[in-house]
């Protein structure tokens, strides 16, 4: 019988982790090897807590990075921070033209949704500029919703009784991260997806209270952004834990041969071999995987 719950599967990198930056893309004669990942989670947190931080657009040809989801990441995190400064103003400001309780509910739904929203793309952002990084095939994320980076049904398996993959899980359990991730992360993040359907993705909406006084809706408002607000801080948490451990790793495969810092080729033809060999050993793996699933 195949296992209930998502299988979280043995992953490495690939080379896309790798980066090669020119100091003048129009003369290109001195360059640097970077990694292929920014820590969009790490500082979007920061921003969130009022920390000093920077959040750079990624354009896709300004040579900074060449992994798209950087590039998307990006866009998102900016227009997320506008939500939230339009959320933090109607708040403070307090417009004298809501005159009546009803229309701040309607207010407050509107900069909620769009809180919501924001917030399930940018985590299914955050790990698709991970996952562009491994040597997962692309069709197994690039085109997928965050539901089905959570689970996915086990592509190499033929027949009836498939089991479930966890991709996100996946990039947690190379860290040991397991337990953070089943116990706290995947509860919030199908809670916001849940969220994000049923309120700010379709044709259903949350429910307008129909507070009584203008008092009570401004503390509605003020309660439901810093509900949406503190969950989503919590998540980044957890993201950034896995975020922050894979640039580690490339980092230190980068610098291992080279304490100076400088880009080894020796080591990146070792990567390449080791990538390659653990590639056909992952083949004859899912091989064997599909003989016992159909048996």
């Amino acid at each position: 019988m195949p296992p209930k719950e998502p299988v979280h599967e043995d992953w490495n990198f690939c080379t896309r982790c790798f980066y090669e930056q020119w100091d003048n893309p129009l003369k290109p004669t001195n360059s640097h090897t970077v990694v292929n990942l920014y820590p969009f989670a790490t500082n979007l947190r920061k921003w969130l807590l009022r920390e000093p931080v920077k959040l750079p657009l990624i354009l896709p040809k300004d040579f900074s990075l060449s992994n798209p989801f950087s590039h998307h990441t990006s866009c998102l995190v900016l227009i997320f921070t506008d939500v939230v400064n339009d959320f933090a103003a109607f708040l403070q400001n307090r417009n004298v033209d809501l005159i009546e309780p009803w229309q701040i509910d309607l207010k407050r739904m509107h900069l909620a949704s769009e809180m919501i929203l924001y917030t399930v793309r940018i985590c299914e952002a955050l790990f698709k500029q991970m996952l562009y990084c491994t040597q997962f095939d692309f069709k197994r994320y690039w085109h997928k919703s965050l539901g089905k980076l959570l689970e996915q049904r086990c592509y190499a398996c033929k027949g009836k009784r498939k089991h479930t993959v966890s991709l996100a899980g996946s990039l947690a359990h190379r860290y040991k991260l397991c337990g953070q991730y089943e116990q706290c992360l995947k509860k919030d993040l199908n809670y916001l997806n849940k969220l994000r359907n049923t309120q700010a993705a379709h044709a259903t909406v949350g429910q307008i209270n129909m507070s009584p006084t203008l008092e009570e809706a401004w503390r509605v408002a003020n309660w439901h952004c810093n509900e949406i607000g503190n969950k989503f801080i919590h998540m980044l948490k957890h993201i950034s834990e896995i975020e922050l451990a894979m640039i580690k790793e490339v980092k230190r495969r980068l610098m291992a041969e080279d304490c100076t810092g400088h880009y080894n080729s020796s080591l990146a033809s070792t990567f390449y071999w080791e990538e390659s060999f653990r590639r056909f050993y992952n083949l004859l793996l899912r091989q064997s995987q599909r003989k016992d699933c159909n048996t």
